[in-house]
């Protein structure tokens, strides 16, 4: 479903004549500020007060907006989407109990990772398109 979202988003992109990088990297400060400012207001002008007010309709486009937004940061940004999220989400699997398939928690309601558990190597999906970091 990510990729699927991702190259819908990019499609998007081409049509608005908005930049995607192929390679990761900051985009302007311009360009930065401009998709901050479009994420604060997504969630905080759209998606929070649909959440508030119960408007499951709302929600949904909301929701909807949101993931296009920041998708379309991953593009602007070059970051390779389908591959950092199949990493994480790998990643968050691995904390699963390999015969219940569900997560321990402590008393405080912390999720307990196995031993041996790692985060993601979202670096090495990084360095595998292209980012040189600094």
């Amino acid at each position: 479903m990510i990729a699927d979202a991702f190259y819908d988003v990019a499609e998007f992109h081409r049509a608005c004549d908005v930049p995607t990088k192929f390679v990761p990297a900051f985009p302007s400060d311009e360009r930065v500020d401009l998709r901050v400012s479009c994420v604060n207001s997504i969630i905080n002008n759209g998606l929070l007060p649909a959440i508030e007010r119960r408007d499951m309709i709302a929600v949904s486009r909301e929701l909807s907006g949101s993931i296009q937004t920041l998708i379309g940061i991953a593009l602007e940004f070059g970051i390779p989407l389908p591959v950092v999220w199949q990493r994480f989400h790998d990643s968050m699997m691995l904390m699963a109990d390999p015969l219940t398939h569900k997560l321990t928690y402590d008393e405080e309601g912390d999720v307990l990772t196995p031993a041996g558990w790692q985060k993601p190597d979202i670096r090495g999906a990084l360095i595998d398109s292209g980012w040189v970091p600094e």
